[in-house]
C-alpha cells in the first residue's frame, strides 16, 4: 500500500523511545490490571461482563504481563527513570552539554473525569537535575468495553484502550522532549555544503511557546470553546496533537477494508483540531463555520499527521 497521492517527509518531534518503553509497560501492567479487578454495578450488570475477566487474561498472558490476585489501585501507581542526553536525537541540544534528568510516570485513576484518558506535563528541578512529571489521568475508560457484547468486540476494546493510554503517554513525552531539549536552547541548522549542524545564536525552536491564556483554568473553565482554541493552537501542543490525532485516525476511525487515502481526507475534514487550524469555529455543538484565514501551519500539519499515519499502519515497510 503506497500514500502516493501525498509525498512527506516531515517528522514529530521525537519522544525517547527508551523511556516510553519503560513508561508504556508500567503503564500496561496497571491498565490490565485494573480491567481484570474491576467491579461493575450490580445495577449495571450484564451476563457478558463474565467474558472480560477472561479478555483481559488472555491479552495479559500474550504481552507477557502478570494479573496480581492483590492487586490495587495506588500500590504501583508511580515509576521513576533517568533521564540521559542519548534519549534524544544528537540534533536536539540540551540547555548544557551533560544534562540528564529525571522522569517521573504517575497514573491517576479518576472514574468520574470527562475525558477517558488524558494526560500532563510538569517540570521542576531536584539535586540540581530537571525533573519531568508526567500524569496520566484515566476517566471512565471502562464504558466503551462494558458495551461490548461480543468477546471479540471486547478483545480489540481492551487492546483500543492500551493503545489510548499509550497515545496519551507519547504526547507527554514529546512536551518531556520540547522542555528538556528544546525549550530555551538555540536551534541547530544543517550546513547544506557540509553536510554539518551548525549553532545559530539567533534562532530558536519555537516549541514551547504558547498562547496568552495557555493553561489558564478560569479560561477553560469558564470559556471552553476559547481555551479549546487557545490550548490546541499554542505552538507547543502542534506535533503533540497531530500525534493524539494520528493515533485516533488509527485506533476509531481507520477501517483496514477500505482504502487509506480518502479515509484520512474524512478524518481531516471531521476532526476539531484540523478545523481549528483551518480558520474555523464551532457555533453550537457539532455545527462550524468559517471564521478566519486558515493557520499557516494548517498544510504542514496535513503532511505530518499524513506521515505518521503512514508510520502507525506500517504503509511502505
Amino acid at each position: 500500500m503506497q500514500l502516493n497521492e501525498l509525498k512527506v517527509t516531515e517528522a514529530l518531534v521525537k519522544y525517547p523511545e527508551r523511556i516510553y518503553k519503560v513508561f508504556s509497560a508500567h503503564l500496561e501492567q496497571e491498565m490490565l490490571n485494573y480491567m481484570y479487578h474491576y467491579k461493575v454495578h450490580r445495577d449495571d450488570y450484564e451476563s457478558e461482563h463474565d467474558n472480560i475477566k477472561g479478555m483481559v487474561a488472555k491479552v495479559a498472558n500474550k504481552k507477557g504481563i502478570t494479573i496480581e490476585q492483590n492487586w490495587s489501585k495506588g500500590k504501583s501507581n508511580k515509576l521513576e527513570i533517568d533521564i540521559r542526553p542519548d534519549d534524544f536525537p544528537a540534533r536536539y541540544t540540551p540547555k548544557t552539554e551533560t544534562e540528564d534528568g529525571y522522569a517521573k510516570l504517575q497514573l491517576v485513576y479518576k472514574p468520574g473525569a470527562d475525558k477517558k484518558a488524558e494526560g500532563t506535563h510538569q517540570t521542576g528541578v531536584r539535586k540540581n537535575k530537571w525533573l519531568h512529571t508526567i500524569r496520566i489521568i484515566m476517566g471512565d475508560i471502562m464504558e466503551d468495553l462494558l458495551i461490548q457484547d461480543k468477546p471479540k468486540e471486547q478483545f480489540r476494546e481492551i487492546h483500543y484502550i492500551l493503545q489510548r493510554v499509550n497515545s496519551t503517554l507519547r504526547h507527554e513525552l514529546m512536551h518531556l522532549t520540547q522542555e528538556h531539549t528544546l525549550r530555551s536552547t538555540i536551534s541547530k541548522k544543517l550546513n547544506q555544503k557540509t553536510g554539518e549542524w551548525e549553532t545559530d545564536d539567533l534562532a530558536y525552536t519555537g516549541q514551547t511557546d504558547r498562547l496568552p491564556g495557555y493553561g489558564d483554568e478560569d479560561l477553560e473553565r469558564d470559556h471552553p470553546e476559547f481555551g479549546y482554541r487557545v490550548h490546541n493552537l499554542s505552538p507547543i501542543e502542534f506535533d503533540p496533537m497531530i500525534e493524539s490525532e494520528a493515533a485516533r485516525f488509527r485506533y476509531t476511525f481507520y477501517d483496514r477494508t477500505e482504502p487509506v487515502m480518502p479515509q484520512i481526507k474524512d478524518y481531516i475534514r471531521s476532526s476539531q483540531f484540523f478545523k481549528l487550524l483551518k480558520g474555523m469555529r464551532e457555533t453550537k455543538p457539532g455545527e462550524w463555520e468559517s471564521w478566519e484565514d486558515a493557520d499557516p501551519r494548517y498544510q504542514i500539519a496535513i503532511k505530518k499527521f499524513t506521515k505518521r499515519v503512514e508510520n502507525l499502519l506500517d504503509i511502505n515497510n
